[in-house]
């Protein structure tokens, strides 16, 4: 349950939205508990890409060129695979291409204005409803969410928990000692906030209808629209939704159906692009539902909100016991048995995907908001829906060209094959790493760029090439680092042959 603390700690986590760094830095964020954490790293000194003109682009995708094809033209002359294979003579950068080349089965193919903004009411309370199937929601305006009783509850699970670990003979020692640490930290949090909970809830009746909320950050003063409700049941519905460029809009849904899980992307569970399966048969699986009923759970919450999306991948996660919003280090239920699906989705606009990545790396210049790619998550058990997770979400505006001229994919190949060398030797040169780059498909899809550093910019055809990033460092003996899936190895603009910068949205 949140504390006063907790709630305050996350309120201001919540509306940093904005996080300023110098120029040329590389941020890299992980939204934890919707908190943007951020690092730094070194601008290679001579960048591969250069920030696109907006208006210079427009103009190429509005005016005629020999260079470019219509889209049903280009269907026809892209091959249906592709082959390329590369090492450097140092070692250090490998590329491999086994993969499949997908289009759009459309006639054409658009460019639109773009922004990130906040989710509609209308769409909201189509969620909400059905989310909630008409169960009755509140909120504590003390923002204390937790009883004296559900505090004592909580307490005996933690301490029963606590012993049984202490008398675990089988656990590794310093994940034992980690994890009876967390938890002890968790209860010592518990028991100094013991007094100030109430012995009983209030509990105000509240449907789905934003509150209007006020906050200040480095832009000054402003207002973002708030949903935040919970049942009797446990489930609970947050929505911050921002329409300015201060801060990007979050959705979360929660159900305590048994276990907490990490509702991201990860490396160890099963995932097929192409053709999304359950789980591999060797892979031990405990859920209430089939893939099938389970799918269906998740793709009904985008026909209730009206989004077109499309099912990306398809992942088995495993359930942690502790129910904890605020602790990263839990308990896994069963290290040999996975408990839920988690479905990963990106947009579909008229018919086109649109290009999705797990990178949680990007360029902030100036006092310029983070904008990542727009993300969406929903995890399902033997509960129904457990969670879901919606952040950075899409407005698409105006058509810029409804049917745009693309470069061919042998363009796209060309530009693939001189630059992915260049630029991923540039960055293992100097230092004791080395890189597994993997193509597994090449798509052509719609991709979000930047207009600078504000928080709108274009829907632009772009070559995506999708695969994996197997990194570490030269001698190192333990687990390499693998990217996550979606991952994007280089993306070529289809309108201009110019590489877009994954990082810097541009």
């Amino acid at each position: 349950m949140m504390t006063l603390k907790q709630r305050r700690k996350y309120d201001g986590a919540i509306l940093k939205g904005v996080i300023s760094m110098k120029k040329s830095r590389i941020v890299s964020l992980a939204l934890v508990a919707m908190l943007c954490l951020s690092a730094c790293a070194k601008t290679p000194e001579a960048p591969v890409v250069v920030q696109k003109n907006k208006d210079r682009l427009i103009e190429k995708a509005t005016s005629e060129d020999e260079d470019r094809k219509p889209l049903q033209e280009a269907q026809e002359e892209t091959p249906s695979d592709y082959s390329f294979h590369y090492q450097s003579e140092d070692g250090k950068v490998t590329i491999s291409a086994e993969a499949d080349v997908l289009l759009p089965e459309t006639e054409r193919i658009p460019m639109y204005q773009v922004s990130c903004q906040g989710f509609p009411q209308e769409q909201v309370t189509a969620i909400y409803d059905y989310l909630f199937q008409g169960e009755s929601t509140w909120y504590d305006p003390d923002n204390w969410y937790c009883t004296k009783a559900m505090a004592d509850a909580d307490l005996e699970d933690m301490r029963r928990e606590l012993e049984r670990l202490r008398v675990d003979t089988e656990m590794d020692p310093d994940r034992k000692k980690n994890l009876m640490d967390t938890l002890q930290e968790m209860i010592d949090d518990k028991e100094s906030f013991y007094n100030s909970y109430p012995d009983e809830m209030t509990k105000i009746p509240r449907d789905s209808t934003y509150q209007i909320k006020t906050y200040d950050s480095v832009y000054g003063p402003g207002e973002y629209q708030e949903l935040y409700v919970r049942t009797d049941s446990g489930k609970s519905l947050l929505v911050h939704s921002f329409t300015d460029r201060d801060a990007y809009s979050i959705l979360r849904y929660k159900s305590q159906t048994g276990y907490k899980y990490t509702c991201e992307p990860t490396t160890s569970a099963i995932a097929n692009y192409n053709n999304p399966v359950p789980y591999d048969s060797d892979v031990p699986f405990s859920c209430a539902y089939s893939y099938e009923e389970a799918k269906a759970m998740a793709d009904g919450l985008f026909l209730a909100a009206g989004v077109d999306v499309r099912l990306i991948q398809t992942e088995l996660l495993q359930g942690a016991w502790d129910q904890s919003e605020w602790y990263e280090n839990q308990s896994i239920a069963d290290d040999d048995v996975y408990n839920a699906y988690l479905f990963c989705y990106s947009r579909v606009i008229g018919g086109i995907p649109v290009a999705a990545t797990t990178s949680e790396a990007m360029y902030v210049e100036d006092n310029n908001p983070c904008w990542l790619y727009e993300r969406i998550y929903v995890t399902v058990d033997s509960g129904g829906i457990s969670n879901v997770k919606w952040d950075f979400p899409v407005t698409c505006r105006d058509a810029v060209n409804e049917d745009v001229n693309i470069l061919p994919f042998d363009e796209a190949k060309r530009v693939f094959e001189e630059m992915a060398p260049l630029i991923y030797q540039g960055q293992y040169a100097e230092g004791k790493g080395k890189t597994q780059l993997t193509v597994d498909r090449v798509e052509l899809n719609l991709m979000r760029t930047r207009d600078g550093g504000g928080l709108t910019g274009l829907y632009v055809p772009t070559w995506v090439f999708y695969g994996t990033q197997d990194f570490g460092r030269e001698g190192f003996t333990g687990e390499q680092i693998l990217s996550r899936s979606p991952w994007i190895i280089l993306a070529v603009n289809a309108v201009d042959g110019s590489i877009i910068d994954v990082k810097a949205g541009y």
